[in-house]
């Protein structure tokens, strides 16, 4: 495997025009890794620490290349679709480390092994993105009741070898379930877009706030004894007598009036 991955990389060095070797940035932009008929039988420690570094790989594809398990893979948290067909996997134990090693796969196919029994799929019901998955052509698949036990198993599976829980044939193409990824990253994006708008918006509003025109806590007591007097003129007012003000004005004026005989 090392050899063709190294083939590989050099394409894509020549593609990018990057000139080392090693180079980081060149593992990143690989969003889809397609090995078919290439002779991989197994994957060395060296070979799975060379293919971790495809952290953005969104596509594995192994078909017919002797695969005999997964032993020494990575983990790959981003890889949505990953197909195994015409293998030599035997092992159940490859359902178990499935969910470990592609926590978030949408399709896996992984006809034309030899897997024999069909209730061993149900270790992959921890996948809740987990929608099509292809068995045929492995001994499992002439089992009796096989498709009944596999989604009883898989109650999120929407689709078994092309057909779906209905009998209706559906050929969901990996292609459609990367362009799904690609759809609500723009989405996540967008949101992440206006979130941030919105929040620089709310800090120029808070911005615009002068402190230097609020009052300063030492004047309490002034608004307090303003207030007091307009509640108690209010009082006044209301219960038929004047203001103070008002009435010593007009005691005042009648003093000062001539007195007539």
């Amino acid at each position: 495997m090392d050899s063709v991955l190294e083939s590989h990389l050099k394409n894509l060095r020549e593609e990018y025009g990057v000139e080392e070797a090693d180079n980081p940035s060149v593992y990143l932009k690989v969003k889809e890794l397609i090995l078919d008929g290439s002779s991989i039988k197994t994957i060395s420690m060296e070979e799975g620490e060379k293919l971790e570094k495809f952290r953005n790989l969104s596509k594995l594809s192994l078909n017919g290349t002797g695969l005999t398990s997964l032993t020494n893979f990575p983990e790959m948290p981003n890889l949505k679709v990953l197909e195994l067909t015409d293998n030599y996997i035997s092992d159940p134990i490859v359902f178990t480390m499935i969910p470990k090693l592609f926590p978030n796969l949408k399709i896996l196919q992984m006809g034309g092994n030899h897997l024999k029994n069909p209730k061993d799929v149900e270790s992959l019901n921890t996948m809740p993105d987990l929608v099509v998955l292809g068995l045929a052509m492995n001994p499992m698949a002439n089992e009796k009741n096989y498709r009944d036990v596999v989604f009883e198993c898989l109650p999120n599976l929407e689709v078994l070898d092309q057909v779906d829980s209905n009998g209706a044939e559906y050929n969901y193409s990996s292609d459609e379930a990367l362009d799904d990824d690609e759809e609500e990253e723009d989405e996540d994006v967008l949101k992440k877009f206006y979130e941030a708008e919105y929040k620089s918006e709310d800090d120029e509003e808070d911005d615009e706030f002068d402190p230097e025109n609020q009052p300063d806590v030492e004047d309490e007591d002034f608004y307090e004894e303003d207030y007091e007097d307009e509640e108690e003129e209010e009082e006044e007012f209301t219960s038929g007598k004047r203001p103070r003000e008002e009435t010593n004005h007009s005691e005042a004026s009648s003093s000062s009036r001539p007195k007539t005989e």
